[in-house]
């Protein structure tokens, strides 16, 4: 009703049907035949993926609208063949994920004013700008090398490899995501991303069979494994080192059959 007098009270020669219930399964199919564009301004997922599947049956175009603290988003999906909801989202988050307009809050003018810098209404880009310096890399800096560690706290791949041919008593901590670590990883490695890293050092610690046990880092390409370092220091009386180039090294100069993605 609030959104009835407000569209009224803009332009009176509007006609505005107010829908006094909770959209369903059961109710929003005939509610979404009578209209040729339908518009979402929800604020849960569960109606969006309800609106969506809806005009979706229905043959009718989605214009979603959602905002949230200081950051705005519109988008029209279903339209002349055209991605829907579902194209971009498969699956819903979890819950726990999920923030809504009353926990999270809007800044007011968002709200009002959310559109592109180059192709909304008023583009305050009309040319084009430095994109490395935009981006932050390159068109051809897609694996950039840090370096953040000296050579005392760092291993290459071959002498890695003969502290395994040795059998020498030490922990492999992987630090890359759970997904990546599926994919591949040398065995009796231990698998704790390095945004979990501060976290989780006690497991390491109960997983050292001695207190001078050695510790080595490893990673996709070297990088996170070398953030990890500074986090592990003081865990063990041993070396603790990263493997220089990771698994993308580790495959180049010990095994050419580890897969590399």
């Amino acid at each position: 009703q609030s959104a009835k007098k407000t569209v009224e009270g803009l332009n009176s020669l509007v006609e505005c049907i107010a829908y006094d219930l909770q959209l369903d399964s059961s109710n929003a199919l005939p509610i979404v035949k009578e209209y040729d564009i339908i518009i979402d301004a929800t604020d849960n997922v569960a109606t969006r993926y309800l609106l969506n599947d809806a005009c979706v049956i229905t043959g009718k175009p989605l214009i979603s609208g959602s905002a949230l603290r200081m950051e705005g988003q519109l988008t029209t999906y279903n339209y002349r063949g055209g991605p829907c909801y579902r194209c971009l989202h498969p699956k819903p988050p979890p819950p726990e994920t999920v923030t809504n307009c009353a926990d999270g809050g809007i800044l007011g003018v968002v709200t009002g004013k959310s559109d592109c810098e180059v192709c909304g209404d008023s583009p305050s880009i009309t040319e084009l700008q430095d994109y490395v310096q935009f981006c932050g890399s390159g068109a051809l800096d897609k694996s950039p090398t840090v370096r953040l560690l000296g050579k005392e706290e760092r291993i290459n791949p071959k002498e890695y490899a003969a502290i395994r041919a040795q059998k020498t008593r030490h922990i492999l901590l992987d630090v890359r995501e759970k997904v990546q670590f599926e994919i591949c990883h040398l065995p009796d490695s231990i698998n704790i991303p390095l945004r979990e890293l501060p976290e989780r050092l006690e497991e390491i610690r109960k997983a050292l069979p001695f207190s001078n046990t050695p510790v080595y880092s490893i990673c996709r390409l070297g990088n996170d494994s070398q953030h990890a370092v500074p986090l592990l220091r003081g865990i063990t009386q041993g070396e603790i080192k990263d493997v220089i180039g990771g698994y993308y090294q580790w495959s180049k100069d010990v095994d050419p059959n580890f897969p590399v993605y």
